[in-house]
């Protein structure tokens, strides 16, 4: 699921690809640190 949020965020704006995938893995490690 993941990773085809991540796809379709790289076809909407490729330029900006780079920043939205570091924003969707500190969300990530933010979610998953504060539920264990």
């Amino acid at each position: 699921m993941l990773n085809k949020l991540i796809n379709k965020l790289k076809d909407e704006n490729s330029g900006a690809s780079i920043d939205v995938l570091l924003l969707i893995v500190s969300l990530f490690i933010i979610v998953t640190t504060v539920v264990m």
